[in-house]
């Protein structure tokens, strides 16, 4: 039996917008604000930093702080420039693209207590988590948000696995539990995490994908408000005990070139 793979990797066109940044250039340079004019580093603790790292390809290097909380966090995130409905202008008779964003990361383990990863696209620029599991609820500080989300003390039945999350208007989609290959591997493995959010004309709803190098893991209805101008973001924090440290090699975000029609 033969499995195919999706093609995550795009490239920009007259009918598609893309924007890929890849964290190989200033390698060894702290960052405060912008990196590679595309991505603001935000963090809420002293102990957090997003570094260019010396490394293969290039990375950019999150690290959450050993003395933080759940509130203190790291991460990247662009302006609101994208909305998962462009492209759907009245004069728009081309076959539009997915509203998607792409990223290749490793987890590094350090030994701490408990990490916390959110990656995909909200509604806010600020220093937040978008959607998490806090063990007991789960809780959103954005109002739309569709993303990735891991929680190693997270509720039951989660554990180290990832789940797709989501918030449509302030409200809470039941997170989907990622299938096969969605396990977070504690031995610091490179993976590509993918979400889609596709649509076709009229409709107001639309579907969030989900995939893991390749593969299909989960998806999600109605998962935004899709008129929502959003940023692409990813997120790292932790509990107190021990740093987090979280590598980027990459990330992508691609979507119908809109006509504003």
């Amino acid at each position: 039996m033969t499995i195919k793979f999706k093609s995550f990797v795009q490239h920009s066109s007259p009918t598609r917008t893309v924007s890929f940044t890849d964290f190989i250039n200033d390698t060894g340079v702290t960052v405060a604000g912008q990196t590679d004019n595309q991505y603001s580093a935000v963090k809420g603790d002293t102990g957090h930093y997003a570094n260019l790292v010396n490394a293969t390809n290039g990375v950019m290097r999150l690290q959450a702080s050993a003395t933080g909380s759940l509130q203190a966090k790291t991460g990247l995130v662009q302006t609101l420039s994208w909305k998962p409905n462009q492209g759907f202008g009245a004069a728009n008779h081309v076959k539009p693209h997915p509203f998607r964003v792409a990223s290749r990361f490793r987890y590094t383990d350090t030994g701490a207590k408990g990490i916390n990863i959110w990656f995909g696209f909200t509604d806010s620029v600020a220093i937040e988590h978008p959607v998490i599991d806090t063990g007991g609820a789960i809780i959103s500080a954005a109002s739309n948000a569709v993303g990735f989300g891991i929680s190693t003390k997270g509720q039951s039945g989660e554990g180290t696995n990832w789940i797709g999350y989501a918030v449509n208007a302030d409200v809470n989609a039941d997170p989907v539990a990622l299938d096969s290959g969605s396990t977070l591997a504690p031995a610091g493995g490179y993976h590509v995490y993918e979400l889609e959010v596709k649509h076709g004309p009229g409709d107001t709803g639309g579907v969030a994908n989900f995939y893991i190098d390749g593969k299909s893991v989960g998806r999600l209805e109605s998962p935004v408000v899709l008129t929502t101008p959003m940023t692409p973001a990813i997120y790292v924090w932790g509990d107190t005990g021990g740093k987090q440290l979280l590598d980027i090699d990459y990330i992508e975000v691609s979507a119908p070139r809109d006509s504003g029609q």
